[in-house]
């Protein structure tokens, strides 16, 4: 499933991953299904929806590298998120919730259409994401 979900986000995200080479991005998404930090819907074993992200210190994203979730962290950083509807989206981010439920309680941020965004503790804010994906 690691190359499907590659696939995946090269075709849904393919900005965020500019300049990477493929190993670099099979590796990544390896990285983070055995963190815990990555979900990942199918439906017919197709990639229909992808959530990644993971618990870190301070509101500000800090440079990547490779650095797992942090149990002491108090921000929720969301790095990755695409679906093919809101249903798979709804589907990827309530997974991630169940198995991670400090993601929908701790303040959240996360790049949105290219900007820095902060949603105040406890907004959700991948469920007001989700219902703009058509």
């Amino acid at each position: 499933m690691i190359k499907e979900t590659a696939n995946y986000l090269l075709s849904k995200v393919p900005d965020s991953f500019r300049g990477w080479t493929r190993e670099a991005l099979e590796d990544y998404v390896l990285f983070h299904a055995e963190q815990g930090t990555l979900k990942v819907a199918t439906q017919d074993d197709k990639v229909v929806a992808v959530l990644i992200g993971w618990r870190q210190k301070g509101a500000e994203p800090q440079p990547w590298a490779w650095q797992a979730s942090d149990p002491e962290g108090d921000h929720w950083y969301w790095h990755q998120f695409a679906a093919d509807s809101a249903v798979f989206a709804m589907a990827v981010a309530a997974t991630f919730f169940h198995s991670r439920p400090e993601a929908a309680i701790l303040p959240a941020i996360g790049y949105r259409n290219g900007k820095l965004t902060t949603y105040r503790k406890g907004s959700l804010p991948i469920y007001r994401v989700a219902s703009k994906i058509v």
